[in-house]
């Protein structure tokens, strides 16, 4: 599987992804075009390579099984658009997002106990 199909999926046992970013999958796959977005061992942070979005948002999804993303096997991977008026507030998410992302053994727990409370845990545990 690759990035591309990996943004066709269907998700939460049948329902499809809003239809704001299934019709922004080509600005994404394009940004992995561009270059690979996955950034960290086990991780893949895609997202619009410009602007597209009216809001700011995250999903994170946690795969049964790792798969080859561009340079490297991810099974965590977290799709995110920023607004174009709140780029500047976004700064600590991002940080926070990033120190999670280089911390392999947060990944590896976040695989092994893949739920929303297990996120927010060790994103809580990540000191700034």
């Amino acid at each position: 599987m690759n990035p591309e199909q990996w943004l066709s999926l269907k998700w939460n046992g049948g329902s499809t992804m809003s239809d704001r970013w299934l019709n922004q999958s080509k600005i994404i796959q394009r940004r992995e075009e561009i270059t690979g977005t996955d950034l960290a061992k086990h991780v893949a942070l895609p997202h619009p390579y410009e602007t597209t979005s009216d809001i700011s948002f995250a999903c994170i999804s946690v795969l049964d099984h790792p798969i080859r993303w561009t340079r490297q096997d991810v099974q965590v991977v977290i799709l995110m658009a920023v607004a174009e008026d709140e780029q500047r507030d976004l700064t600590n998410f991002l940080q926070l997002i990033s120190e999670f992302i280089a911390n392999e053994s947060a990944v590896l727990q976040l695989v092994e106990e893949p739920d929303f409370t297990t996120f927010v845990n060790l994103l809580s545990q990540i000191e700034m």
